[in-house]
């Protein structure tokens, strides 16, 4: 399963110098102010880019074949 939520509040809980007794009620409420943003600061979600380039998928669906190929993501 992939849980944004969930594993940051794994990676704090195991990280030694992580927040002892942090909820997961917190981490969700921060991680979303992080990613959505808040007011008028835009969030990480709004910053994110493509990473390969648009020639460099055209490269991987050519040599997969039409239809033969599946990009996949864990954002909306």
């Amino acid at each position: 399963c992939n849980n944004d939520w969930k594993l940051s509040l794994d990676l704090i809980q195991t990280d030694p110098n992580g927040k002892k007794g942090v909820t997961y009620e917190e981490v969700t409420e921060t991680f979303e102010k992080y990613y959505q943003g808040e007011g008028d600061t835009p969030g990480l979600c709004d910053l994110e880019t493509l990473i390969p380039s648009k020639e460099t998928l055209e490269e991987l669906r050519r040599r997969c074949g039409k239809n033969r190929m599946a990009v996949v993501t864990g954002r909306p």
